[in-house]
């Protein structure tokens, strides 16, 4: 009887040890950064104006205009915010409207074709006040595979008329990777 009182007292020592590490490591996972950052593509996109493009070059496309719009805040007290971004494409003109999440920090983006041209916008806020953020607008023709990249990372606590940085013929994979690099800054 003794061995077996033994074999048991032993067994539950080892439970007592593995559960107590199980628990110590989800609770550790918990405090850990969010280093996958996830795209939701919840965004609208409105064809404004239609027009003469010109083709896909890096030319003719630009963000004329970007407006960070307060939600408000959910039953948590987490704040929500839209990034309205304003295209211009030769003649063509498409709003795009982006809802980046802050807490956690998820991309946004939404897409848009229109004849041979297919436009993705993405966005992502990089505070909680969405104070920081990058946009990003990529036009493909698929009738000759031809594409053009814009990102901007925008500061408004520096200057709220102007991005800090500008970039155009880039090959971000996503606006969160922009944000970081443009920002030197990783999203928490």
């Amino acid at each position: 009887m003794k061995a077996s009182f033994k074999t048991v007292q032993t067994a539950a020592k080892m439970a007592a040890i593995y559960s107590f590490a199980l628990f110590t490591a989800v609770a550790c996972a918990k405090f850990e950064g969010n280093t996958v950052i996830k795209g939701t593509s919840n965004g609208t996109a409105t064809l404004v104006r239609e027009g003469n493009t010109g083709g896909v070059s890096d030319q003719n496309i630009n963000i004329e205009k970007i407006q960070t719009v307060f939600l408000g805040a959910n039953e948590f007290d987490e704040f929500a915010w839209s990034l309205k971004v304003s295209v211009t494409h030769g003649g063509r003109a498409i709003d795009f409207e982006i809802f980046p999440s802050v807490n956690p920090f998820n991309e946004d983006g939404v897409q848009k074709t229109i004849g041979t041209i297919t436009y993705i916008a993405k966005g992502v806020c990089g505070t909680e006040s969405c104070s920081k953020f990058a946009v990003l607008v990529d036009a493909t023709d698929s009738s000759n595979g031809t594409s053009v990249q814009r990102v901007e990372y925008w500061d408004l606590l520096i200057s709220n008329s102007a991005p800090q940085r500008r970039l155009t013929n880039t090959d971000f994979s996503n606006v969160t990777a922009a944000y970081e690099a443009m920002s030197g800054l990783k999203l928490p």
